[in-house]
């Protein structure tokens, strides 16, 4: 399965008019997988990993998300921010030594 089939699968796997953000591909656990980042029309942020082998689905995770600043404080001047954060996978490179 191609990089584009494996984002559309992941856009249509999450649904609510989500939008891709990253998709790439990586080795997670000794196994190379797709890893698309998809934001939904809510603004929640999932993580979908697909295998490039068979297009099959192997997990699809909504991610945590968080504010900059505190919406409550509406004294504040300033826009607000939305940020996400996905946590970097960590791997094993092919001397044993570990990679972010």
């Amino acid at each position: 399965i191609s990089l584009v089939d494996a984002t559309n699968k992941a856009i249509d796997n999450v649904g609510n008019d989500a939008k891709a953000l990253d998709a790439t591909l990586r080795t997670l656990q000794g196994q190379l997988v797709y890893v698309i980042s998809v934001v939904d029309n809510d603004m929640n942020l999932f993580r979908v990993v697909i295998s490039p082998a068979d297009g099959e689905i192997i997990s699809s995770t909504e991610r945590p998300t968080f504010v900059s600043r505190d919406l409550s404080d509406t004294n504040s001047t300033e826009g607000s921010v939305l940020t996400f954060m996905d946590q970097p996978t960590s791997s094993t490179n092919s001397t044993g030594n570990q990679t972010n």
